[in-house]
C-alpha cells in the first residue's frame, strides 16, 4: 500500500504564513515569561514571609520619602471586596512623610487621612521598568482608557468609591489598578465587559447591580 504523503493530509498546509507564526511565537514567549516571572515572585514572597515570621527583630527599612510603592489590598479594609486567592497590591502611591517606627504617610486619594499612615509591612517596592514582565499596568487616565481591552480580570470592587480593581495582560498579575465605573464603561467589547462585570458581582456578598456597569 502506498504511504500517504504529508501534503495529502487534511491538516497539512503547503504554505506557511511565517509572519503570523513569528508573531504568535513571540506572543507565546512573552506570556510564558510572565508566568515564569509570576512563579518566581511567589517563591520570593513566600521566602520573605517565612524570614519575617522567624525573625522577631525588624530589619532596617530602606524606604524613603518620595519613593513609589505598591500597597497590599488589606489597607482598604472591608469596604473594598477583594478576591481572597491572592495578596494583590495596588498603586503605585508616593511616600510623603516618614513617621518613624517603620511607618509612612502615603498619598492615598481614596481613603481617610487616618488610614494614610501605613506600616512598611504592607509595602512592595514599585519597579517602574520591571523586566520580569513584558508590560507595566497603565498609570494615567488616558493610558487606562486606551488599554481597557487589555484588562484580564476584576479582582476587587468598591461600591462606595465606585471603583473596580483590575489586572492587565502581560503584567504582574498581582499588581492591580483601581479604575472608576465610568472609565470601565468606556470598554467597547460588550462580551469582554460582561465577563468582567460577572467577576465583580461574584465578589459581592449578595447579588447586586453594580452602579454604572451593565447588568
Amino acid at each position: 500500500m502506498p504511504r500517504a504523503r504529508a501534503q495529502d493530509s487534511p491538516s497539512f498546509s503547503s504554505t506557511w504564513n511565517l509572519d503570523v507564526q513569528d508573531h504568535n511565537a513571540e506572543t507565546l514567549a512573552k506570556e510564558m515569561a510572565a508566568i515564569i516571572a509570576e512563579t518566581k515572585d511567589h517563591l520570593v514572597e513566600a521566602q520573605r514571609a517565612q524570614e519575617l515570621q522567624h525573625n522577631k527583630k525588624h530589619q532596617a527599612v530602606n524606604y524613603k520619602v518620595g519613593d513609589w510603592v505598591l500597597i497590599r489590598k488589606d489597607v482598604w479594609g472591608i469596604k473594598d471586596k477583594y478576591s481572597k486567592l491572592e495578596n494583590y497590591y495596588i498603586g503605585p502611591y508616593c511616600l510623603v512623610k516618614d513617621l518613624g517606627e517603620n511607618a509612612f504617610k502615603v498619598a492615598l486619594p481614596d481613603i481617610s487621612k487616618k488610614q494614610r499612615t501605613i506600616n512598611v509591612e504592607y509595602f512592595k517596592p514599585f519597579v517602574e521598568k520591571d523586566t520580569r514582565f513584558p508590560k507595566q499596568p497603565p498609570r494615567t487616565h488616558l493610558e487606562i482608557v486606551s488599554r481597557l481591552h487589555e484588562i484580564t480580570n476584576v479582582v476587587g470592587i468598591s461600591l462606595e468609591a465606585k471603583t473596580l480593581s483590575v489586572t492587565w495582560a502581560m503584567c504582574d498579575p498581582r499588581h492591580v489598578i483601581k479604575i472608576p465605573f465610568t472609565t470601565f464603561n468606556l470598554l467597547k467589547d460588550r462580551r469582554h465587559k460582561q465577563r468582567l462585570v460577572d467577576q465583580a458581582k461574584f465578589l459581592l456578598p449578595r447579588p447586586e447591580t453594580i452602579p454604572g456597569a451593565p447588568s
